[in-house]
């Protein structure tokens, strides 16, 4: 995502410095090759962050904010020098953090900040399909995410010139204090995922993720019992529910019709789109997934709840996502997968449009600290 909107700056024909993490910097450098419009700055913290990085657990996460805070230094310098007109802060698109952006920089510069989210909650309705070891990892994920907002949030949203949130759950978490917000999920798809225009679909559903708990797989499997024998799903993705879920598909009598496929590259997973019944992505509490713009671009038909960043995705699209207000949620899924239909291929989730949505987004930053 962060190259994405580095090469969209570009486009608008600004000159952009990039600070990234230093162990980026070479590939960043080679892949733009001669590009004066561009500097690129590295950090890392110590040599002793770095190695405890490898061994501890929620690595990412507390190297993270280590680093935003570290980087503060940096990017005020930056901002000294007087080149720094925009700040945008890109990555990671959690609206708990905070940013290597000092309060300074955001009240003196036009300070963009997002797309942003984090604050979807798993739905009362799916709740029950969380194993008791995930249902206590998201009371202690909405724990750690409200201190999170108290302390940095609120204030990088009242200092921003613009707060992008991905989904109507991040916009509401942030709007009270923010000057001015939009919703925009952080979803990019390259030109050219068009695939062909009348396909053969099959009657495989492909589901792409992280074998994890709140993705929601289990639903998916459960709705297999409720649709024809002829229908199969193929799960596309490693992780730590593999074991559970094929075990779960042996007790429900459907495993020879659920198959765990592993990782595939992008290009496989695009080649099973062109040919699926549809992309099944029953997450329950999704900011914005790639993925579904991926499916919408190449004309794959979509299902997914109406959770967080999936509603947002399909009514952007012109889709329905399943409601949550019905009795059966699994029938109500085997329904939709049944009745799924392509999508209109709009370009909506193209990233050539991406220019035209930072100019507008510029637009709003000055006139907003005007």
């Amino acid at each position: 995502m962060g190259w994405q909107f580095l090469q969209g700056w570009r486009r608008l024909g600004v000159h952009v410095t990039v600070l990234t993490r230093a162990n980026n910097v070479g590939k960043v450098t080679a892949a733009l090759g001669a590009a004066p419009d561009v500097s690129v700055v590295g950090f890392d913290l110590g040599a002793t962050a770095l190695y405890l990085k490898r061994l501890l657990p929620w690595s990412a996460q507390w190297y993270y904010l280590l680093w935003q805070l570290r980087a503060r230094r940096i990017v005020s310098e930056i901002a000294a020098q007087g080149s720094a007109t925009v700040v945008h802060h890109v990555t990671y698109a959690v609206d708990w953090m905070p940013v290597a952006a000092s309060r300074r920089v955001r009240t003196s510069s036009r300070f963009i900040w997002g797309p942003v989210g984090g604050a979807t909650q798993v739905p009362h309705e799916l709740r029950r399909f969380l194993p008791w070891q995930s249902r206590l990892f998201e009371h202690a994920r909405t724990l750690t995410g409200e201190i999170g907002r108290r302390l940095f949030a609120r204030r990088t949203a009242r200092d921003a010139a613009l707060v992008v949130a991905q989904n109507s759950d991040a916009a509401a978490a942030l709007q009270s204090v923010s000057r001015a917000l939009l919703i925009e999920p952080n979803v990019l798809v390259p030109p050219g995922l068009i695939g062909p225009s009348n396909p053969i679909r099959s009657q495989e559903i492909l589901g792409v993720g992280r074998l994890v708990a709140w993705k929601g797989w289990e639903l998916a499997i459960r709705a297999m019992v409720e649709l024809p024998p002829a229908y199969s799903l193929r799960l596309v993705g490693e992780g730590p529910e593999a074991e559970r879920l094929a075990a779960l598909a042996r007790e429900l009598g459907v495993d020879d019709r659920v198959r765990l496929d592993g990782p595939k590259s992008r290009e496989e997973v695009l080649e099973l789109m062109a040919g699926a019944a549809c992309l099944v992505h029953p997450s329950l509490h999704d900011s914005a997934a790639g993925v579904l713009g991926e499916a919408i671009e190449s004309g794959c038909p979509v299902v997914a709840f109406d959770v967080g960043g999936s509603g947002t995705i399909l009514r952007e699209s012109g889709l329905d996502p399943v409601s949550l207000t019905g009795s059966d949620v699994v029938a109500d899924l085997a329904a939709a997968l049944l009745e799924a239909r392509p999508p209109l291929r709009s370009g909506r989730w193209s990233s050539s449009r991406l220019p035209l949505v930072l100019a507008e987004w510029l637009e709003t930053a000055y006139r907003k600290r005007a």
